[in-house]
């Protein structure tokens, strides 16, 4: 027999592990920074807002409220 006693590993916590306000990565995201999908998105469209723009006020106008 041994002296020392045997400490049950500790259960993950389930729920709010962190107290309100704090985080577990305070570090976080950089403010500003953007979603890899969102800049791909800008550079496909880069110079179409003012060609989809016009059509979808055309569409509009037509009464087609769904552009194909």
């Amino acid at each position: 027999m041994s002296d020392e006693v045997e400490v049950p590993p500790a259960e993950q916590v389930r729920g709010r592990p962190f107290p309100k306000g704090r985080s577990g990565n305070p570090g976080g995201r950089r403010l500003g920074s953007r979603n890899k999908a969102t800049l791909a998105a800008q550079k496909l469209l880069a110079g179409e807002a003012e060609a989809l723009t016009r059509r979808a006020v055309e569409a509009a106008f037509a009464g087609d409220p769904t552009v194909p």
